[in-house]
């Protein structure tokens, strides 16, 4: 067997969607990706110091899907629009039954790509 090193960190990929339904099972998960989001990691590919992952946040919201990429400094999620969310609200809107929230953890430099093609 042959294994090479993928110079990402092993959060990247992982994903949870907080529900109604999951609230208080899926919410330390959620917090995981969280941490894992403002972790250092050091990364050869990637030019030196950067975070284990970057998070992003997948809402419905007025029939229309939006992506939040967070701020681990903050906690706050942001759209390309500008608008943003808190942690806290992003957990509230998940209480509510049909507005479940997906995170994502994506490797390190990603997620703003990814929330900026919307």
């Amino acid at each position: 067997m042959l294994a090479f090193d993928s110079d990402i960190a092993p959060i990247v990929g992982q994903q949870v969607t907080l529900s109604s339904v999951n609230l208080t099972t899926a919410a330390a998960r959620v917090t995981l990706l969280e941490q894992r989001a403002a972790a250092p990691f050091t990364s050869l590919v990637l030019g030196g110091k950067v975070t284990e992952c970057d998070l992003v946040a997948s809402v419905v919201a007025n029939g229309s899907r939006r992506e939040l990429s967070v701020c681990p400094a903050s906690q706050v999620f942001t759209s390309v629009s500008g608008s943003s969310l808190t942690d806290a609200a992003l957990r509230a809107m998940a209480a509510i039954p049909g507005k479940e929230v997906t995170f994502t953890c994506l490797p390190p430099g990603s997620g703003t790509r990814v929330v900026s093609s919307q």
